[in-house]
């Protein structure tokens, strides 16, 4: 899969061995649970599995029927099917009301419990994208889940006490430390035609008040087209033309017309478009944790940006960072959260994860495991 660059080595061992291992010291069990990820977030992913696989075997959800948006004060049929709905997945806890076709404070809680789990503004309306939500199946469910934890079984191994993860498919990021996540924020991510690619490498340095030079695809389609319709577009968008050499040009003095044939300079802009780059809600809160061990404050890092010039600094102990696709997870306090498939990624896994279990075993083995 051309999205991921993750690999991991794999320690070859006798498969006889092994197993012979396993079974003269009773360690079945063991062996089995070890042999995915120890790892806390894979843990809380597994218990939400088997959440809903518990939901399934109890007969699953009630669909709930579209309509009109509810709210408090709606009342009917529709309202006792929301109720019920939302009491199979835990959102609305308690017994009924003594009419349970009124929507109530209460119920308005539980939508909106139910809408941050989700993904969706919540404003404890149930609308269309709420309900929609609300029928999806719990098979579906599940098999995000499935996905998720597959990905974990990929890459959550050999990891570094210190990690910087990015949940692509929930447009956030974390610091983790000893298992433990000890920052946190929102993040943009590229559109879907621009997708962010999923992908394991270490961050070095960060650069401060950082120029980028528009790609040269994005600037064929994208930028050059604007700035002919707009004389105005480069400085609304804080950005400049430069020369190959980097030497600043007077935008004024360019036949924009005759660009359409070719573009001999860059433009560079201090905002990156999401065409596939990160974009962190708290970015200076992040650079001052990594940089605390290097003697820097919040104070110095306000000084460094408000002199506008570009200044890179290494990291003395560089750190590891994931930008990984998941979009079914479980929080720290055990709640399940559920996201868009936004890039369509999980079909192609969980296809893979149906198809019927095969062996594949090391040259030599087959024989001796008495496959032909």
């Amino acid at each position: 899969d051309p999205a991921w660059n993750f690999s991991r080595q794999i320690i070859r061992q006798d498969p006889l061995a092994y197993f012979n291992k396993v079974l003269d010291t009773k360690t079945v069990g063991l062996a089995l649970a070890t042999l995915g990820p120890q790892n806390p977030y894979y843990r809380r992913f597994q218990n939400g599995l088997k959440e809903y696989r518990a939901i399934v075997a109890a007969g699953g959800w009630p669909t709930v029927s579209t309509g009109p948006v509810l709210s408090v004060g709606s009342t009917g049929p529709r309202v006792e099917q929301l109720r019920q709905r939302l009491k199979v997945t835990g959102d609305l806890p308690g017994p009924d009301p003594a009419n349970p076709s009124a929507f109530n404070e209460e119920l308005e809680a539980a939508v909106e419990h139910f809408q941050i789990r989700h993904g969706i503004d919540a404003d404890g309306k149930a609308g269309p994208r709420t309900i929609e939500e609300m029928n999806v199946p719990v098979e579906t469910r599940i098999n995000q889940f499935r996905a998720s934890l597959e990905r974990m079984r990929w890459v959550f191994r050999d990891l570094p006490a210190r990690y910087l993860i990015v949940d692509v498919a929930g447009f956030s990021a974390y610091l983790m430390e000893n298992g433990e996540k000890v920052w946190g924020t929102r993040v943009q991510v590229g559109k879907p035609y621009h997708a962010t690619p999923v992908f394991k490498d270490t961050m070095r340095y960060i650069d401060f008040n950082p120029t980028w030079t528009i790609p040269p695809g994005i600037l064929r389609k994208e930028t050059l087209p604007r700035v002919r319709r707009d004389p105005e577009y480069l400085s609304r968008n804080n950005m400049s033309v430069v020369t190959t050499s980097g030497k600043i040009v007077d935008p004024s003095t360019i036949d924009w017309a005759a660009t359409t044939k070719g573009f001999p300079y860059m433009i560079r802009t201090e905002r990156a478009f999401s065409h596939g780059c990160i974009r962190t809600q708290n970015p200076f809160d992040l650079a001052e944790i990594l940089l605390a061990d290097q003697g820097w404050d919040r104070a110095k890092i306000d000084q460094v940006v408000a002199s506008k010039k570009t200044t890179r600094v290494n990291l003395d102990n560089p750190i590891t960072v994931m930008l990984l696709y998941w979009t079914a997870e479980v929080g720290d306090d055990g709640t399940v959260h559920f996201r868009k498939d936004v890039y369509n990624r999980d079909a192609p896994i969980i296809k893979g994860l149906d198809v019927p279990f095969r062996v594949s075993l090391p040259e030599g083995a087959r024989e001796a495991f008495g496959y032909r």
